[in-house]
């Protein structure tokens, strides 16, 4: 088996793999005292696709792949580049043919002695084997019927036949059973001697006796018995000859037809199809919905399948039932697209399958079936056998976080938060003209179909972040230097795990605030956010100054810190990272403390409530009260309470989350 070296052929000459681990690629075992990070691969399996008439032409090779390294991300990211290395690889690697590479599985573990992480992936080389012979047997010759030992020719005599005895069981010499081997061997036939040329039987009344027969005899003696050369033709006849092609000129395979193109001999059950591209008919397998009833019967009984496309080397199956276009009331419709390398089976369940594809919320059938096809017809799903499957499923529709949870003093987001909120989300700058528009919602989310229109290849800034609440106190930038940015001219809406962010660039972006009348100690802030900076001074958002109590979310030399009244005390989390993160920050009579919380997890201290002047006006998101200490990362949502969260935290979390996925 030589996969390993198609293995160590694919790693080694890929950049993003050797770039971390260099030439540490080990088969089996790595060597002693090998610095990390390394890779092992060990084979586990090998399945054989046998034939009925021979061995295995391919093979299907089950590796396993563990990168070690010194710490968890370190492994993990071997792990990513070891992945986009062989994931849906094909081609000739050292010498072995790889039809195909899937991945199957990940999974991290941890060593003690010494300390250190791996990731271990695993993943099915199918190989086509070129490197074996079938082996052909010698032909018998010199054998005689006799020798069979259910033949007994004893004594046969010439002119004898063959036929089976019941009796014996044995094929045996057997006379002619005799009967009529010439005409004239017949009861009512009498020939007279051998009969001359051109005679005729004609019955007499008795018997069919030979006789000639004349041309008056049969009602023709008007015909002039001339050779055929010599036979006359007619004047409309020739005419018509005359304007029959030359044979010489005349098509007489189908591949000398001018649309048709056949390359070499067909194979069987191929067909002639139109290609668009050549604008001929080429021969290509027939994949005319042979395999219909498969296609129907087979699917997953959920979600529902409204369009079905399985295919193999001998045909395929198609089965379309397409549903409604129009959601029940309080859901939406969400179409997907599944793909499996591999007919269509019974008791295959969606689990089987690899989701490629979700169209946008509420997407009509028919403006889905173009997005179907080219994954059909394309280069990567495209090849058999596989099976593409459309699903269809009515959703509820998510309920918004403040119909739950009401009484918000400011509420910013780029989801809608309020089923009552009849506002725009976001008003949004185009950087070449300036020209500025409201930006809404398109499904309970940022309509981002229009915000691409609106910027088109341009990018996109935010000005004003609308507050939802129904407080009016929308969150400002006026200077276009300060704006955060939210969409990029060439790549895009911004994300932040699938989901539209802003982007604040740590320098100069930060938006004005102005909620109203705040008390220090009875109040809860919920928001949504991520870091750029590990090291850096940064200030999420202020709710004060330094000459008044304050309330804000710090980043200093590392460390993820919410502040309460003055420099200190402090709560400290723990370390920053550049990972997206759900924070709460709660003071209020409940608890009689400030708390901290991210990810639902509360850090380790907590901050004693204390007496102080209301907060002024002097509130900023992304940035210090004095605009200093940008933020460096992004911001998706900020939900600010003049009251108590703590009993309705999980609550409040657990929206936020399920919409963001931030953790599990």
């Amino acid at each position: 088996m030589n996969t390993g070296k198609a293995v160590y052929g694919i790693l080694s000459t890929n950049s993003g793999v050797t770039d971390l681990v260099s030439t540490r690629i080990f088969p089996e075992i790595a060597e002693q005292e090998a610095a990390t990070p390394f890779i092992v691969y060990q084979l586990q399996s090998v399945d054989p696709e046998d034939t009925h008439d021979g061995p295995s032409k391919l093979d299907e090779v089950r590796f396993e792949f563990i990168c070690y390294a010194d710490t968890y991300d370190t492994a993990a990211d071997v792990g990513v580049k070891v992945r986009a290395a062989l994931d849906r690889v094909s081609g000739t690697y050292n010498g072995v043919n790889v039809e195909s590479v899937q991945f199957n599985d990940v999974d991290i573990n941890i060593e003690y002695d010494p300390r250190r992480y791996s990731q271990v992936l695993t993943f099915t080389f199918r190989i086509k084997r070129d490197d074996f012979t079938i082996a052909q047997g010698t032909p018998v010759t010199g054998a005689q019927l006799g020798q069979l030992s259910d033949v007994d020719v004893d004594g046969v005599s010439n002119g004898q036949l063959i036929a089976y005895n019941s009796t014996s069981g044995n094929w045996e010499a057997a006379d002619d059973a005799g009967g009529a081997e010439r005409l004239n061997d017949l009861q009512d036939v009498n020939f007279s001697g051998i009969p001359e040329d051109r005679n005729v039987l004609m019955y007499d009344g008795e018997e069919w006796v030979e006789d000639n027969v004349s041309k008056s005899d049969v009602g023709l003696g008007n015909v002039d018995n001339t050779s055929d050369a010599d036979k006359p033709v007619s004047s409309a006849t020739q005419t018509a000859l005359n304007a029959k092609a030359d044979t010489s000129a005349v098509p007489t395979e189908l591949n000398d037809l001018s649309d048709v193109s056949i390359s070499g001999t067909p194979s069987a059950n191929e067909a002639l199809i139109f290609d668009t591209a050549t604008s001929s008919f080429k021969s290509l397998p027939n994949f005319t919905n042979r395999f219909e009833d498969e296609a129907e019967n087979n699917v997953p009984a959920t979600p529902f399948s409204e369009r079905v496309y399985t295919v193999k080397a001998d045909g395929d199956g198609i089965f379309i039932d397409a549903q409604s276009d129009t959601p029940s009331s309080g859901k939406f419709i969400e179409r997907k697209i599944y793909h499996k390398t591999g007919f269509l089976e019974s008791g295959d369940v969606i689990g089987d399958f690899t989701l490629i594809h979700t169209f946008a919320d509420d997407t009509a059938y028919s403006a889905t079936t173009s997005t179907f096809e080219g994954f059909r017809d394309g280069d990567t799903y495209g090849s058999p056998p596989f099976t593409l499957i459309q699903t269809w499923e009515e959703v509820d529709i998510p309920s918004l976080l403040l119909d739950t949870y009401t009484g918000a003093a400011a509420a910013y987001s780029l989801r809608q938060l309020r089923t009552a909120y009849t506002g725009d989300a976001v008003r949004v700058r185009r950087s070449n003209d300036n020209a500025e528009a409201d930006i809404g919602f398109s499904n309970g989310e940022l309509d981002t179909a229009a915000l691409a229109a609106h910027c088109g290849s341009n990018d996109g800034f935010v000005k004003t972040l609308y507050d939802q609440s129904g407080n009016t106190d929308d969150a400002t930038q006026t200077s276009t230097s300060n704006q955060p940015k939210i969409y990029d001219g060439t790549t895009g809406v911004m994300t932040e795990n699938g989901k539209p962010t802003m982007d604040f660039d740590g320098s100069n972006h930060y938006f004005v605030l102005s909620i109203g009348s705040l008390n220090i100690n009875n109040m809860s802030v919920h928001t949504v956010c991520r870091s750029d900076d590990t090291s850096g001074n940064r200030m999420q958002f202020t709710l004060g100054t330094d000459a008044n109590v304050r309330y804000w979310h710090y980043q200093v030399s590392a460390k993820d810190r919410a502040y309460y009244g003055a420099a200190s005390p402090f709560i400290e989390y723990g370390n920053m990272d550049t990972d997206q993160h759900l924070y709460s920050f709660i003071a209020g009579s409940t608890s009689t403390v400030f708390r901290m919380f991210r990810d639902g997890t509360e850090a380790g201290s907590t901050v004693t409530l204390q007496s102080g002047t209301p907060l002024t006006s002097q509130q900023r998101l992304g940035a210090y009260h004095n605009n200093a200490l940008n933020w460096s990362g992004t911001i998706q949502e900020f939900v600010l309470y003049s009251a108590d969260s703590t009993n309705n935290r999980t609550g409040i979390e657990s929206n936020i989350n399920t919409f963001y996925s931030i953790y599990s």
